[in-house]
Formats: C-alpha cells, sequence, structure tokens
C-alpha cells in the first residue's frame, strides 16, 4: 500500500475507471484535490524519470519505485524535483495545478505496472492490467468524497470551539478520528494554563 499525495485531508473528484470523453474512453487514474495545503509529495519512495511538460497532463512528473511500478503526477502548477533525483514520501514533488488538459486546480494521478502505456481506445480497464486502480493501491475507496486518512495518520487543521462561551479558532491534531489541541491554545481570560515542575503535570486553573 502506498501513501497519500497530501500530507493533509484530500477530496477524490474523479473516480479510476470512469467512463468519458478521454482518447482511451475511460479514466486511467484518480484525481484528487488538497483541502488545505497543495503540496504535492511521491507515493512512496523512488526515482524521478520524468519532469516536465507532458502535453495533455500539463507539467507533470514520473517516478519509478522501487517495487517496478511507475507513478505520474499530473496538471501540477510548479515543479520542484529533475530528473534522476531520488526523492522520498516527504520530498515535495511540486504544487497542486491545472496545467495541460484541465478545468480547474487538482492532481492526476495515475500508477502503471512498469513503464508507461496508454490504454487504446475503446478499451477497459479489465483488459488493460498494466494500469493498477490507485485508489485500491493507496488504500482507499473509488468513490468521489473526502478521502479518510489510513490508520495512524496525524493531520493538521483548524477547527472551531466554544471556550466560556466564547467562539475560538485553534490548531488541531486529527489522529484516528480524535482531535488533539494545544494547551496553550485553551488559555483565555477565565482560564489559567501552568505547568508543576516537581511533578511535571500541567495545571489549569479557572480564575
Amino acid at each position: 500500500m502506498y501513501d497519500l499525495p497530501y500530507k493533509g485531508i484530500c477530496r477524490l473528484t474523479t473516480p479510476f475507471g470512469k467512463k468519458g470523453g478521454w482518447a482511451c474512453g475511460w479514466h486511467i487514474g484518480i484525481d484528487l484535490v488538497g483541502a488545505g495545503n497543495k503540496t504535492v509529495y511521491p507515493i512512496a519512495a523512488g526515482t524521478v524519470i520524468r519532469a516536465g511538460d507532458g502535453g495533455a497532463y500539463g507539467n507533470h512528473v514520473r517516478i519509478r519505485h522501487t517495487d517496478g511500478n511507475l507513478s505520474l503526477y499530473a496538471h501540477l502548477s510548479k515543479i520542484h524535483v529533475k530528473v534522476g533525483q531520488s526523492v522520498s514520501i516527504n520530498t515535495p514533488i511540486g504544487i497542486e495545478g491545472s496545467t495541460g488538459h484541465s478545468s480547474g486546480s487538482h492532481l492526476h494521478l495515475e500508477i502503471h505496472k512498469g513503464d508507461y502505456k496508454y490504454p487504446p481506445k475503446g478499451s477497459i480497464p479489465a483488459a488493460c492490467p498494466w494500469i493498477a486502480d490507485p485508489a485500491e493501491a493507496l488504500g482507499i475507496a473509488n468513490t468521489v468524497g473526502l478521502v479518510k486518512q489510513k490508520e495512524g495518520d496525524e493531520v493538521l487543521k483548524k477547527i472551531k470551539i466554544n471556550l466560556n462561551g466564547v467562539i475560538k479558532e485553534v490548531t488541531s491534531i486529527e489522529k484516528d478520528g480524535n482531535n488533539y489541541l494545544k494547551l496553550q491554545d485553551l488559555r483565555d481570560s477565565k482560564i489559567e494554563v501552568g505547568y508543576d515542575s516537581a511533578k511535571k503535570i500541567p495545571i489549569l486553573k479557572s480564575k
């Protein structure tokens, strides 16, 4: 299983295999839109084998992984890597965009088993075993909607809380469906946040 190409929450907007006006007649990847940070990362470690203009793909990057598969990232607004560069899942490879044949900002992601090969016109996914379903490879549902993070992933996001009758926006870390806040973000005129150095525990007091 691979990692998501975003460090935050994203949304799947066009699923794999959808029929439409593509040259082969169906969507050979998935389209994702970052909900916050638009930086795109590799789905696995590997080596950049192509980076630049890809015609309909616009600014795109192709990465060869150690399992022999190839991942393709299309429609980027900016590219941050070069051919021959080794990358990890934490290497920014570009920024989500709308270059090439695109109607809006998104990331088009494909996975090829071996070398890149576009399907013949009029084909179907089942007849093209060299193209993997990216949603399945990422461990997510191949349906339009919010992409859930894998078990254990941490997501930094902004949430609103009611603190003593006042609505306050704070930074939250979401992990396994739970939201965790920084103690200092709970500080206001009615709450005092301190630290007991002897017992090595935080102290919350009402003023």
